[in-house]
């Protein structure tokens, strides 16, 4: 993991993002990253190597997560609303009580993702792999799973209200 980009992020997103946009072809190393609690809203996280970290309870308005590595990141209790993901790699990643709003994450490899309980109103998933996510419980209001891999897929109990299968 790069020390000093972690550091950089932790401390204040907008330099983050200004670093980032002048070194756009380096690769950012956050491998399991503890980003627990904090407010990264706004930021510019496309192509990151997220795998394994923790965003339990993290504000990420806005954030960009397109072509990220997430495979198995924590975001339980995480506030994703707008967050724009597209397509990156999700597998088995934790959204466990999750308020992801209007996810914007077209043909996401999700697989063995959990959702359980996590609100997912208005969510794009069309061509998403979703094989063996777990959705039970959770607020698929308006959710958009078109074309979507459903391959033991588990919607027990999950809120299915305007879902476009």
């Amino acid at each position: 993991m790069n020390q000093r980009l972690y550091k950089l992020i932790r401390k204040d997103v907008f330099a983050f993002n200004e670093w980032r946009m002048q070194n756009q072809k380096e690769k950012i190393d956050f491998l399991e990253a503890d980003f627990s609690g904090l407010d990264l809203s706004e930021a510019y996280l496309m192509d990151a190597i997220l795998d394994g970290a923790n965003f339990n309870e993290a504000t990420l308005h806005q954030t960009v997560f397109c072509k990220a590595s997430l495979k198995g990141a924590d975001f339980t209790r995480a506030d994703l609303r707008v967050a724009f993901f597209g397509p990156p790699e999700l597998v088995k990643a934790d959204f466990m009580f999750t308020d992801i709003g209007n996810l914007l994450s077209y043909a996401a490899n999700l697989e063995g993702a959990i959702f359980k309980l996590a609100n997912l109103t208005g969510a794009n998933l069309r061509e998403s792999n979703l094989k063996n996510a777990d959705f039970s419980e959770a607020n698929l209001t308006h959710a958009n799973l078109k074309n979507a891999n459903l391959e033991n897929t588990n919607l027990e109990g999950a809120i299915l209200n305007g879902t476009v299968m």
